[in-house]
């Protein structure tokens, strides 16, 4: 299964990634990330596949910019 792009920008294991920053994310972007890579995964996806990177960097732009669209990332003032 492909998205049509093959870089995975240099991640050896985004899963593994996501799954640092997850403690972070709110329950309702962590939700549907988990249901994007759960369906992935079912379709015959791979873990290093360059739509599990995708969703990586939307997790990570999400802990970037989610506080400024008023939504609670779950981080501390000392993060």
């Amino acid at each position: 299964m492909n998205n049509g792009c093959k870089s995975n920008d240099g991640v050896q294991d985004p899963l593994r990634e996501i799954l640092k920053i997850s403690g972070k994310l709110p329950p309702v972007v962590l939700r549907d990330i988990d249901q994007r890579i759960g369906d992935w995964l079912a379709m015959g996806g791979r873990t290093t596949d360059s739509y599990i990177v995708q969703q990586l960097r939307y997790a990570k732009r999400f802990l970037d910019q989610g506080d400024e669209h008023g939504i609670k990332t779950g981080r501390t003032t000392s993060d």
